[in-house]
């Protein structure tokens, strides 16, 4: 729901706005903050959010730097008062016996369904077009003053999705007293922090934001300070949503966390990595690259990725999930490619040098405090059944969520669990494991998964001796689809290199297949018991 934005070429703000309103754009009301989103949204003589079929987008309106989540408070606090308004009337109507005796069964049932799924976004959406149109339909009840309220009121049955906008100079500096307030004020609101490191609209002045090494305005040798954690800052509350994103670098992320945000019945705020004109990226096209360069800051641990969600606290879970726990290469070589870095090897050499190995430092014990808290909340290690690591390769997030599934399974059967992302194992790390499973989906014609390529490539090195893997057991479950033609191909190539390496097969393959009526549950359902039998797994303690 956002086209022809006036933003720059390759802008890194735009595709988190696409994203986010084709999300939720149909019931959306939006708050901007001054800078670079309120100029290409709606102030540079075009409207670039769009409507869908029905007339329905997203409504949008402008303030400040200093008062812009304020503002976005006041919209969601009213939204909040005028609904409960309408559910009184809605309620009346169903109560009243006068009224009752007008309705249809079909109406009624509406009217009540609503009332019941009342904070159900996608319930709510669907009735919005149904009960408005039922109620002046019915002659009966045109006339009736009551009904002439609700009618009045229509554009609230839907479950009005509010969110703040804004970049890193308004949440991180100007407007981020107000935006605290936000965060402390226990209302149901989203915060999207397109953070481009600096006053990307006025120049590219350093915010509060900008990291170690950075040149540009106001910091002309070099910035000296690693970057203000904001994410950090609003998890301390312990019941804000919270999430750091990368659209380019890992996209079912985004989504997910965008998707887990706005379903948070409270505060959340969600930090998108936007590259800008003002990284003076050294590409031969620039911003051109805009996925490439994402992915490379996330790889290197400039920016990480992660989901804070307090929701699962009442579920017994750890609610800090990190998304990007493996580096695969060193954070020089992520700056190289970007000029406000390099720009201070040409000035001050010496300076450059103390401060690219202060970032490196800094990207380093962050990723460890970060896997130290998702750690805190995992089941202990000391459980006394054998070991079993799990490894995972994941495009959309499903098999992920199998994994998690799976290693729930097997810890309630005493084994002492270790979930991994393929990437994060090498072959020696592989080599010192006794009992794995390999969960792997297949992208597109045969492809590996994102976080499966650097796994593959270690695996696949030819310098590997036959019997490398001699100590391994292993089985392999994939999620594929049988309407392309390399059905899981993924997960049999990784059968195939371990049985080459020595890796000793504990069950034959299993292939799930989206084209079953259950998906890849079907055949996960029969390639489960084979597994509880070959590793002779005691009872589940749920059981």
């Amino acid at each position: 729901m956002l086209e022809f934005s006036g933003a720059c070429e390759g802008c890194g703000e735009t595709p988190y706005a696409k994203l986010v309103t084709q999300l939720f754009g149909e019931r959306m009301v939006i708050a901007n903050a001054s800078g670079c989103s309120s100029v290409w949204a709606g102030t540079a003589a075009f409207n670039p959010l769009a409507v869908n079929d029905k007339g329905q987008g997203p409504a949008w309106g402008r303030s400040l730097f200093e008062d812009a989540a304020e503002y976005g408070l006041g919209m969601a606090r009213a939204v909040q008062e005028r609904r409960l308004n309408l559910k009184e009337k809605v309620q009346e109507l169903v109560d009243d016996e006068e009224y009752k005796a007008l309705l249809s069964p079909e109406l009624d049932n509406a009217c009540h369904e609503w009332l019941e799924k009342y904070n159900d976004s996608v319930i709510c959406q669907e009735l919005s077009g149904e009960i408005p149109g039922m109620l002046e339909n019915t002659s009966a009840l045109r006339e009736v003053p009551l009904v002439q309220e609700i009618l009045s009121m229509r554009d609230l049955f839907p479950k009005v999705s509010q969110w703040v906008w804004g970049g890193d100079g308004w949440a991180y500096d100007i407007g981020f007293g107000g935006l605290d307030h936000v965060l402390a004020s226990q209302t149901d609101l989203n915060v999207l922090v397109m953070d481009t490191e600096g006053y990307s609209n006025t120049g590219g002045q350093v915010s509060k934001s900008t990291n170690l090494g950075a040149v540009q305005k106001f910091a002309p040798t070099g910035y000296r300070r690693a970057k203000k954690d904001l994410g950090a800052i609003a998890i301390a509350y312990g019941d804000v949503y919270v999430a750091s994103i990368a659209i380019g670098a890992n996209y079912a992320q985004s989504v997910k966390a965008l998707v887990e945000a706005e379903a948070f019945p409270g505060p959340s705020l969600v930090l998108c990595y936007s590259p800008c004109i003002e990284h003076k990226i050294l590409y031969p096209r620039g911003l051109s690259r805009l996925a490439e360069e994402m992915k490379k800051a996330v790889d290197s641990g400039y920016w990480t990725l992660y989901r804070y969600n307090p929701a699962l606290v009442p579920q017994g879970h750890n609610p800090f999930t990190l998304d990007s726990k493996h580096l695969s290469i060193d954070v020089a070589q992520f700056t190289k490619l970007e000029n406000r870095f390099e720009i201070l090897k040409r000035t001050h050499p010496e300076v450059a040098e103390q401060l690219k190995a202060s970032l490196q430092q800094w990207t380093r014990e962050r990723l460890e405090n970060y896997k130290w808290m998702e750690k805190r909340g995992a089941p202990s290690e000391d459980a006394a059944g054998p070991a079993l690591d799990i490894l995972v390769g994941s495009d959309t997030g499903t098999t992920t969520e199998l994994a998690s599934r799976f290693a729930g399974l097997c810890r309630s059967r005493q084994f002492n669990v270790a979930v991994h992302e393929l990437d994060e194992i090498t072959p020696e790390s592989l080599r010192a494991m006794s009992n794995v499973v390999v969960l792997c989906s297949t992208a597109g014609e045969g492809d590996f998964p994102n976080n499966a390529h650097a796994f593959w490539e270690g695996l696949s090195d030819p310098e590997l001796e036959e019997g490398f893997l001699a100590s391994t057991k292993f089985s392999v479950f994939g999620l594929g689809d049988t309407g392309y033609k390399h059905f899981n191909a993924a997960a049999k190539n990784i059968e195939k290199r371990l049985l080459e390496l020595g890796a000793v097969k504990s069950q034959d393959i299993g292939l799930g297949d989206d084209k079953d009526d259950d998906k890849y549950e079907t055949a996960f359902e029969s390639w489960l018991p084979d597994f509880w039998k070959i590793q002779n797994a005691p009872e589940s303690l749920m059981s």
